[in-house]
């Protein structure tokens, strides 16, 4: 269960990073616009902190694989069933707005932790 835990803390962890890339790439007059005015006169690293608390909380993808991980701390014998971050339809992903590549990555991900179990 140690690797399974693994993947899911690199799963994570990179959802996290791509998010933070994705919004440091932005020009700054676009990352205020999606800002409320009290973050707006804050650092810009404030502002991507307040992002990524936003992401965080809301995002389903992340809370699904978060509430995943808390699962496999708590039971240790868990099945495929068990884990609501590996039963997704690619037609889900493709609404929420993953490309194709983000589709196969995340099947590659799905994969890894199946030979695991």
């Amino acid at each position: 269960m140690d690797k399974i835990e693994n993947l899911f803390h690199a799963k994570v962890e990179s959802i996290c990073n791509d998010y933070r890339n994705k919004i440091s790439a932005l020009p700054l007059w676009k990352l205020d616009s999606s800002l409320p005015i009290e973050i707006k006169v804050k650092t810009l690293e404030e502002k991507i902190e307040y992002l990524m608390d936003n992401f965080k909380n809301n995002n389903p993808m992340y809370l699904l694989f978060k509430y995943d991980l808390k699962l496999l701390k708590d039971k240790k014998h868990l099945s495929l069933d068990d884990f609501k971050s590996l039963n997704f339809d690619p037609r889900y992903l493709e609404s929420m707005g993953y490309n194709e590549k983000q589709i196969d990555v995340y099947y590659e991900f799905v994969g890894k932790v199946k030979t695991q179990l």
